[in-house]
């Protein structure tokens, strides 16, 4: 529903601060997304589920990281 993405979206910035918005969509779903854009007047940054790769870099950072900041 295009009023009600518009209207969950809108609370990501309020009173003048920056937010974010996330959409999760299926492939078979990009039509309402093209829709959301023309009725909002807006654009969609579309970004790709992260790869594995990346997935086990980031772990792999993030384990680092702990090791790291734990040692005495």
């Amino acid at each position: 529903d295009v009023d009600a993405y518009i209207h969950q979206s809108g609370r990501t910035g309020r009173a003048g601060r920056n937010g974010t918005c996330v959409m999760l969509y299926k492939p078979n779903q990009e039509f309402m997304i093209n829709q959301v854009e023309r009725r909002a007047r807006i654009s969609v940054q579309r970004v790709g589920a992260p790869q594995s790769s990346d997935i086990v870099k980031a772990s792999d950072d993030d384990t680092i990281k702990s090791v790291y900041f734990s040692i005495p």
